[in-house]
């Protein structure tokens, strides 16, 4: 092969290479997913800087098992296999001006949807540093670290502790039953305490105490 010839070939094969297609950004215009027929993970994307229209590209995730498309107007990352044009994949979305992500810190995994809503109807943070998970789902949260898991819904709040032995305490407004790893149960309330049953034994080892200004026997 002459240096002419040569020169040539390599021109032409770093042309087509310098051709080919490695990624895009794209605008999600369709969505296919579970619910269609029959069920997809697949979006229709065109491409913002050409206007091409890819249609149902499959979504890549992190693992079997996992799904989550992106909605209509969603800027996403498209990947070609092999520089294909023909073989797209999405592996992932984008924010943008008209989309912020939600808040979080350095270290924080955060999950909140709808996306971009001001006050999500769920929002799962799972902090890095000190070990931490909060989920919010509307009036419910639930929150956990390395001792102590709390459940809350309303005025109504369940935590169970390992420290000190461990300890569960359940509250509802006034009211709350504690129980420690001591063996020690406490009934609190600041309202009616009924007690009904067929049978109703009271038995204590040591002594048994009965204070009130008034105590009826029936």
């Amino acid at each position: 092969m002459t240096a002419a010839l040569f020169d040539s070939v390599s021109r032409i094969a770093r042309h087509e290479a310098a051709a080919r297609s490695i990624a895009a950004i794209g605008v999600v215009v369709d969505v296919f997913d579970g619910t269609a027929e029959p069920p997809d993970h697949s979006v229709t994307v065109e491409l913002r800087e050409t206007g091409l229209v890819l249609p149902r590209v499959p979504i890549a995730v992190p693992a079997l098992g996992h799904a989550a498309t992106p909605g209509a107007g969603d800027l996403v990352v498209v990947v070609f296999a092999d520089g294909d044009i023909n073989a797209p994949v999405v592996i992932g979305s984008l924010y943008h001006a008209d989309l912020a992500p939600p808040e979080h810190g350095d270290g924080d995994v955060v999950f909140a949807l709808p996306a971009g809503a001001q006050d999500p109807a769920f929002r799962a943070v799972l902090r890095g540093g000190d070990p931490a998970l909060t989920i919010t789902m509307g009036a419910v949260e639930l929150t956990a670290d390395d001792t102590k898991l709390r459940v809350k819904s309303g005025d109504a709040e369940a935590t169970v502790d390992s420290a000190g032995g461990g300890r569960i305490e359940l509250t509802i407004g006034d009211a709350s039953l504690t129980v420690t790893g001591r063996g020690d149960i406490v009934f609190k309330t600041s309202g009616k305490l009924s007690l009904r049953a067929t049978d109703i034994e009271i038995k204590g080892d040591g002594a048994v105490t009965i204070s009130a200004p008034q105590v009826k026997v029936n």
